[in-house]
Order: structure tokens, then sequence, then C-alpha cells
């Protein structure tokens, strides 16, 4: 019993001592609120009632589980992702979170300026992704822990020098108004990760020219010049150090312009040159020669006129018109040999015709109602078959055009016609 009195007297100081570790797990101060509720209630205020993400912003403890968006760690915020959520107002209240880790607020219409950070304002900050908003003002970051900077699409300006940011993987500030050069420390991203900054220079972009600074700085000079005092004219004519290195420096900066100009115009007119060369030296090599040209139209002419000679002797020798392996066929030789019927069709009669010399050849005559008059067409189509040459195809030897009669003499070939071979195979086909 007293052992169990001790217990029931220590119960109160043990549940005391429970919540006081839930209230410090849980970052809560003395006065009931979490440390981080200001900044999230502030930047909350900035945007209209109706905003669906941040309906639920509600309650003292942001690490109730209830928050959108809202991610805890050991009782703290470390993370806020309120990608498209149709956000308005500043940034800046939840970049007071000191414990924040990732802070994802794209594709919003989030506006003014960045505050800045370094290691004593988001010691823990490792990703802050702002891009496709309209934040402005200009890059003041000196963190040693962030990895990811998503900028993009903003309307950042100023230059890149005051970004210190030693451990950083993925980086882009396209698409904004930023100028000057690019620090050497970011200069191994691609160029896509500065792209749309029309003022921005150095690798990964095109180098910047310090001539054209020079230049202009020269002009300006010059012009604020005409309305110097009497003593500052004074010190002009007498000569100035300052005055005199401006002069070097427009001098140099117009000689680089010139030399520049001149070089661009030789390559072109060296490119032009080269150019025209190849295409003369390709239009000659592909068109044929002369010579070439009048050969072969001289032996296109020969072989016409070998042609048209052994065809005028055939004329001549009986009106019959005889090819390559009919030279020795004569019309009356063919009226006299002895005739044997081949077979009759729609358009002729077949004959086969032995010669007084021993020469068998098969004759076709043509039907005079098939074939009626005398045609050139008729000429030029038998003399176009009768230069045909080819292994399966039985050679014209000659043909006769004249009073009314039409034949055709083709070498013979004894093993009869193709009907009788195609039905002979398809008897044996049938055995």
């Amino acid at each position: 019993m007293p052992r169990f009195r001790h217990c029931l007297s220590m119960s109160p100081l043990v549940i005391l001592l429970f919540h006081l570790a839930t209230w410090l797990v849980h970052g809560e101060v003395a006065n009931g609120g979490h440390r981080d509720l200001p900044f999230l209630l502030s930047f909350k205020a900035y945007n209209p009632s109706n905003v669906t993400a941040l309906e639920t912003w509600v309650g003292p403890d942001p690490c109730s589980g209830s928050w959108l968006g809202v991610r805890c760690s050991r009782g703290r915020v470390a993370g806020v992702f309120l990608d498209d959520a149709s956000l308005v107002g500043s940034v800046a209240p939840l970049l007071g979170l000191t414990q924040i880790r990732v802070l994802a607020v794209r594709r919003n219409s989030l506006s003014g300026p960045l505050p800045p950070l370094d290691n004593s304002t988001s010691p823990r900050l490792r990703h802050l992704l702002v891009s496709h908003n309209n934040l402005s003002g200009g890059l003041n970051l000196s963190l040693p822990s962030l990895v990811t900077l998503r900028a993009e699409q903003n309307g950042f300006h100023g230059g890149l020098l005051a970004l210190r940011l030693p451990m950083v993987k993925r980086f882009n500030v396209s698409s904004n108004e930023l100028v000057g050069e690019i620090p050497s420390s970011l200069s191994g991203f691609p160029s896509s990760s500065f792209g749309s900054n029309v003022d921005l220079c150095g690798k990964p972009l095109p180098r910047c020219m310090h001539a054209y600074n020079a230049v202009e700085d020269g002009a300006s000079n010059a012009t604020t010049g005409v309305a110097q005092s009497p003593t500052a004219a004074t010190n002009t004519a007498s000569g100035s150090p300052s005055s005199s290195s401006n002069g070097r420096f427009s001098q140099l900066g117009l000689t680089a312009l010139v030399a520049t100009g001149i070089g661009n115009a030789v390559l072109i007119a060296i490119s032009l040159a080269i150019s025209v060369a190849m295409f003369i030296y390709m239009r000659r090599k592909l068109r044929p020669s002369k010579d070439d040209s009048k050969s072969s139209a001289a032996l296109c002419f020969e072989e016409e006129d070998k042609i048209r000679s052994g065809e005028d002797k055939c004329q001549k020798s009986g009106a019959l018109v005889c090819f390559d392996g009919g030279e020795e066929l004569r019309l009356e030789s063919l009226f006299k040999a002895s005739a044997e019927v081949l077979g009759k069709g729609v358009s002729g009669s077949t004959y086969k015709a032995v010669l007084e010399d021993g020469i068998v050849a098969a004759v076709k005559r043509l039907s005079a109602l098939q074939f009626p008059g005398r045609s050139k067409a008729f000429d030029r189509h038998m003399r176009l078959v009768g230069r045909l040459r080819h292994r399966h195809v039985v050679s014209l030897r000659g043909y006769c055009n004249s009073n009314g009669e039409r034949l055709l003499v083709y070498d013979y070939l004894p093993n009869g016609s193709l009907q009788s071979l195609l039905q002979g195979n398809g008897m044996c086909a049938q055995k």
C-alpha cells in the first residue's frame, strides 16, 4: 500500500513532464503558440479567403497534419508545397521559417522581391522553387546548403554576382531581366539556364564585349564634356590621365569593330568564291562532251544505216523486208515452196514452208479482214518486232506488206504448238 500511494503521488508530476516534452517537441512556447504559426498566417493574409489550398490553414498547430501543403519535422515546419495554388502576395513570410528545407510555390501569381538569404536566416534551406511567378528585385542569396534554385519566368533584375551557392546542382534563372556577366561559379550550367536574359553574357552565353562598353563610355564622356565648366575644360586641354585612357579605350574599340567587319567580309567573299567554283566544276563534269555526243550519234546513224541497207536489199528482192537471219529469203521462193497448214485462227493461217534450198520456215498469212489496206504503222511495228531478240521469243526473219498480202516469216520450231504441249502435259498429269 505505501508503494501504491507513492505512485499516485508521483502521477501528476509525470503527466506534467509528459506535456512539457510534447510542447517542446511540437515547437510550442510558454504562451501556447507555435513558433512558425505567425509566418504562415502572415502569408495567408496576403491571399483572399477563397483560395482552396489555404482553407485548411486553421488551428494553432500547423504540424497537426491537417494543414494542406505543410510538412513538419520534429515539430517545426520543414517544407511548404503549394505549386499551382493560385496564390498572390509576397513570398517573404514563408522565407522567415528558420527550419524550412523545401519551398515550392511554382506557377502562381506571387509578386515582390525575395529577401536576402544567408546561413543565418535559412540555414537548412536546400530547395527553393519559385519559378513562373511575378517576383522582382535582385537575387541576393548566400546559402552554402542550397542544392536547387528554380527562378525562371519571373521579373528578377540586376546581376548574378550576389549568388554564392557552392553546393547548387540544379539551377535556372532564364526568362528574367538579369544583366551583367555570369560568374565563373555558375558557368558550368547549360545556356538554357540563362536564356531569354538579353543583357546577360559570359560562359556559357556569348562572352561580354568590353570594347563596346569602352566605346559607350567614351561617347558619354564626349557628350558630358560639352557642358563642363571652364576649369574642367582647362583640365581636359592639359590632358588628364583619365581622359587619355578613355581615348585609348575608344580607339581600341573602334579598331576591333573595323577589324571584325573586314574579317567577316573576307570570309564571306572566300565562301562565295568556293561555292561558285564548285558549281562550275560540277556543271562541267555532269555535262556530256561534244565529242561523246557526236560519237554516240555517229554510232546510232551507222547502226540505222546498216538496218536500212539490209531492209532495202530485201525490198529490192521481191518486196520482202528481211531482218537478221533472214537474208537468204526471197518472196518468189516462198510462193514456190511446198506448204503444209499448221493452224488457222482469227488473225490468219500459219503454214510450214519448205523452200527449194532446203530452208524450213513458218509463214503466217494475216487475214485481209483483220488487217485491211497498207499501213505505215504496220511497217513500223514490224520493224520493231524484227529487231527484238530474246531466247524465249521466236525471231521474226522477215515480212511482206504489198499487193494486199501480209506475210510474217518466222523460224520453224518442230516441237509442235504451245497448245499441244499444254494439252500433252495435262494428259500426262491426269494419268
